[in-house]
């Protein structure tokens, strides 16, 4: 048995990028884990069965996040070898570039390669739906409305020094007045 997590954001604003982790574990107890809230992210848990093996092939585990509308870095499957008692773990970034819910599916595989050559099969272990909310601040993406934001702050706290005022008269008594005098 093995315990299959995986995290990703409910909401991401329009423009910014965020991770989705999927981690698959030994899991000693077999217990299900209920899906939660953890720093932002959305975690969704579950007990997942590894076929067993024997030495005529090579296990890999492959994993694809399928979700339409957003990009998804890297695209189509990752793979990586199956090593008993050792954690996997596979990461995307997502960027959604329209406000918007995105609904999308991740699939973990298992894959049996014979070693004395052949075709490989596959078997599905997990198909976890992910649902992903796109905002915008005003109508802007994440980076805009940083820099509206920025430039906002940067505007109020140069007017609101409170020096300000005595400083101008200062200037332009200097301009207005004639040398020397």
């Amino acid at each position: 048995m093995r315990h299959l997590t995986t995290a990703y954001p409910p909401v991401i604003r329009v423009g910014d990028s965020d991770r989705i982790t999927l981690r698959l574990e030994k899991d000693e107890s077999g217990a299900v884990t209920p899906t939660l809230d953890v720093d932002g992210q959305a975690v969704i848990g579950e007990t997942v069965e590894l076929p067993a093996s024997d030495d005529a092939y090579t296990v890999l585990l492959v994993a694809r996040l399928d979700m339409v509308g957003m990009e998804v870095v890297p695209e189509g499957e990752i793979s990586e070898a199956a090593i008993p008692n050792s954690p996997s773990v596979f990461y995307w970034s997502v960027r959604p570039m329209e406000a918007g819910a995105y609904r999308g599916t991740l699939w973990l595989f298992v894959e049996f390669v014979p070693k004395e050559g052949g075709a490989p099969f596959r078997r599905a272990l997990a198909a976890q739906e992910l649902k992903i909310r796109a905002t915008t601040l005003l109508g802007l993406s994440g980076a805009s409305a940083r820099f509206f934001g920025s430039a906002g702050s940067l505007l109020s706290s140069v007017l609101g020094f409170p020096f300000l005022e005595d400083a101008v008269r200062w200037v332009l008594e200097r301009v207005r007045s004639p040398r020397g005098v």
